[in-house]
């Protein structure tokens, strides 16, 4: 590849991408349709969610194209610049480059410009186009756009950036094949650079990025030399060679002489030479008005009307989970118990009954029950991330969120933890200030998971009165609520000390686009509900079946049917165990049925109410009652008086909502930390916050509410 010393190519030229093997490399701004493109392209269904910074890491598929050959395609991350300095705009551009040991540098690049937002796509694509890569331009939201009064001249962008412009928005559906189509030909453009041409410049940067390739082994015609140097003058491309950065100082030192930011110069030519194209590519009409989203703006960014709002339709939310799932839950668990029926009537009375009913049926049943509102919760979050709602909270949420020494792009990752930690914490890589993203990864698990919700509704069901106010709000639903909004503060308050501390430092500030308002699609969320139920589903399928089977062994042995359900239960293995702990967790209310589902529950949260379905199914064999009933019923052999209080599942709650009960949380926490210093730390505090947060309950709630 020919570089010029002045920077600029004289022209475009043809490039032959290599037939076999070929690898084409998705790039675009957060929020431009990059993973719409990938999933039409590839058949798969990646989530696509209306905020930036949904697309952490690069996902990748082979796709068959229509002249039989194989195509490599890669999603990267969202970026706004090769020359950023977050972690996922790093990933993006170091792909790009080249610099990835495990990856090849990909032989052509889908470079998607929204219409909505064209000078930002534009000064991503030119970046990449820099890159001296062939590219391929993948125009979206022209449909959009339209409606905005926006009219983008196809022909005119296409002469101007000198390489291909396929419109593959809503309203093309033949768009799709006309992309595959130029990702199989042989031939693509790499287009003429132009957008920084101050030489002097663009010397140093050349000379710099070449000697990080002699440094590196690197063959100087692989790589583009001058976007490196580039990088490594604004320090978005770190080096540990101390000569390599003696020579950057100088280099920057030089320039600044000459009187040219070296940090800031690629930045102001760039959005300079974007700017006129876009203005000439894109012509708004002066009599549509935009009003309807700016009125709406209005409302849910205000202070104090948005704050409202948004405590509105967390509080509907969490009603309509309850509400709504009635009756599907209770069709849910007459179906397993008619199983169950079945199965004590036909096959004879001994192990393999218990282990068939009180075992796999009870123990994977009683966890199965809580779909529905697992899957209506993923539901409504999906539509609120459809209609864009979402990153409106996370500005209306970025003052607040401040205080306790977070930022706004906190808020994503922390929401995403209210459906599974593990992706929350995975989202985080968006944040590109190390303490913000620290303290993010550190108080996420106090969001409570959908794995927590099974033991949430076991315990509100049992021991909250089914109460309604006006028939749409209910007392169960109000409880619910509240106990999400006591995980939410109790992470903001662990931020706040953790940022004064540990990772003391003014949080960065939060820069994001507002993406466009949409109509939700009806079936990207519904697709969204049931990607978590196959989740939840293979789960049970897996560990929740494999761990019911041993929990069933141990508290069906030793005894067996030789003594009465409840003398069996009470010699058993898992009592043993249990009673072994209980000394630890008695002062929080809690007895050895409960230590054993606190044991089991760190492999996955839900196995807790497995735990409690097996051991209360087998020691009332004899009863038809539903789980919540036996919770409610269930006597200490001992004393005669209830086995569970409203106090007791009050401790229980706030243990659920501090602690760390979750191994796969603490193996991503390592992974995106690199240490397990942090990840012991991660679960050593929660933990003593959960114990401590419990035994205030019990002990001050007995003295105070003894009849609790």
């Amino acid at each position: 590849m020919f570089f010029d010393p002045s920077g600029c190519r004289n022209c475009a030229k043809p490039v032959v991408v290599a037939r076999k093997g070929r690898i084409a490399a998705i790039a675009g701004t957060p929020n431009s349709g990059k993973t719409t493109i990938f999933n039409a392209l590839t058949g798969l269904h990646y989530k696509v969610a209306n905020y930036p910074g949904a697309t952490v890491e690069r996902k990748e598929a082979v796709v068959a194209l229509p002249d039989g050959d194989k195509l490599t395609l890669v999603d990267l991350p969202g970026a706004y610049s090769v020359f950023g300095d977050s972690p996922d705009e790093i990933v993006a551009a170091n792909y790009l480059s080249g610099l990835i040991e495990e990856s090849r540098r990909p032989d052509i690049a889908i470079c998607v410009l929204d219409v909505c937002n064209l000078d930002r796509s534009l000064y991503l694509a030119l970046q990449v186009v820099d890159l001296g890569l062939p590219v391929v331009f993948a125009v979206t939201m022209a449909d959009l756009g339209e409606r905005r009064g926006i009219r983008l001249h196809k022909e005119l962008l296409r002469r101007r950036l000198g390489a291909p412009v396929v419109d593959v928005s809503g309203r093309n559906p033949a768009a799709l094949k006309e992309l595959s189509a130029l990702l199989r030909d042989s031939a693509v453009m790499i287009p003429p650079f132009s957008w920084c041409s101050e030489p002097q410049f663009r010397v140093v940067a050349h000379d710099l990025g070449e000697r990080y390739l002699q440094i590196n082994g690197i063959e100087a015609d692989k790589l583009p030399a001058t976007s490196l140097g580039i990088r490594l003058l604004n320090g978005s491309l770190t080096v540990l060679d101390e000569q390599l950065n003696k020579q950057i100082l100088a280099g920057r030192t030089e320039l600044e002489t000459a009187g040219i930011d070296a940090v800031a110069y690629a930045s102001v030519c760039g959005h300079n030479h974007v700017a006129e194209i876009a203005r000439r590519a894109a012509s708004a009409s002066a009599e549509t008005p935009s009003g309807f989203a700016e009125r709406l703006d209005r409302i849910f960014l205000h202070k104090f009307w948005g704050a409202i709002f948004f405590v509105l339709v967390m509080g509907l939310l969490f009603n309509a989970v309850f509400i709504w799932a009635v009756y599907p839950m209770e069709a849910i668990n007459s179906f397993f118990g008619l199983l169950r029926d079945f199965c004590r009537n036909w096959i004879p009375e001994g192990a393999l009954r218990s282990l068939v009913a009180d075992g796999i049926i009870a123990g994977v049943g009683g966890v199965l029950v809580f779909i529905p509102q697992i899957a209506l919760l993923q539901f409504f979050i999906a539509i609120l991330e459809e209609t864009g709602y979402l990153s409106r909270a996370a500005f209306l949420m970025d003052n607040v969120m401040r205080r306790f020494g977070l930022q706004g792009r906190s808020f994503i990752p922390l929401l995403s933890s209210f459906s599974c930690t593990v992706p929350g914490i995975m989202l985080t890589r968006s944040i590109p200030s190390w303490p913000d993203r620290m303290a993010t990864i550190l108080v996420a698990p106090m969001m409570s998971c959908s794995a927590r919700l099974p033991i949430y509704t076991l315990l509100i069901s049992a021991f909250i009165p089914q109460r309604s106010f006006g028939g749409l709000i209910s007392l169960q639903g109000l409880v619910l609520l509240a106990i999400y909004f006591f995980g939410a503060l109790s992470g903001a308050l662990a931020a706040f000390v953790l940022r004064r501390t540990l990772l003391k430092s003014a949080p960065a500030h939060f820069i994001s686009e507002m993406p466009p308002y949409r109509l939700p699609r009806l079936g990207a969320a519904l697709r969204c509900a049931w990607d978590r139920i196959f989740i939840f589903l293979r789960t049970a399928g897996t560990l929740i079946l494999l761990v019911a089977l041993i929990l069933w062994g141990l508290i069906y042995f030793p005894y067996g049917s030789s003594k009465p359900h409840f003398e069996s239960v009470q010699g058993s293995f898992a009592a043993r165990i249990g009673r072994f702990v209980e000394p630890a967790i008695e002062p929080l209310g809690f007895d050895w049925k409960i230590g054993v589902g606190l044991l089991t529950s760190f492999a996955s949260r839900e196995l807790f109410v497995t735990s409690l379905a097996l051991v209360n199914n087998i020691e009332q064999s004899d009863s038809d009652a539903s789980l919540v009933e036996k919770i409610r019923t269930s006597r200490n052999p001992e004393t005669g008086q209830p086995s569970y209080s409203l106090l007791t599942a009050v401790s229980l709650l706030v243990f659920f909502v501090l602690s760390c009960q979750c191994m796969s949380t603490l193996v991503i926490c390592c992974r995106e930390t690199g240490s397990w210093r942090w990840t012991m730390l991660m679960f050593s505090y929660t933990f003593m916050l959960a114990y401590l947060g419990s035994l205030a309950v019990y002990q001050i709630g007995s003295v105070l509410w003894p009849a609790l």
